[in-house]
């Protein structure tokens, strides 16, 4: 699918990446800025800064072409939900 190319190009180039972190948190400011509906938006933020499911572990501040590590942000997202 497109979006599946177009992530691997973002990760094979290692000027363009952003971390799993950076991700999460511009999902967590976006949701706080723009979500509109209030008790789901307050629900996701006391959860996401509170390192629910483990996020701080399973998210790397660091730059990663690893699959795994990749694959820990929609997947944290998914049981977040």
């Amino acid at each position: 699918s497109m979006g599946v190319v177009e992530w691997d190009v973002l990760v094979t180039d290692e000027y363009q990446t952003i971390t799993t972190m950076d991700a999460a948190d511009l999902i967590r400011n976006y949701i706080h800025h723009y979500f509109g509906c209030e008790e789901c938006r307050t629900n996701f933020l006391k959860d996401y800064d509170a390192c629910s499911l483990r996020r701080c572990e399973r998210l790397s501040k660091n730059h990663t072409k690893s699959r795994s590590e990749l694959r820990q942000l929609p997947l944290w997202l998914w049981e977040t939900h």
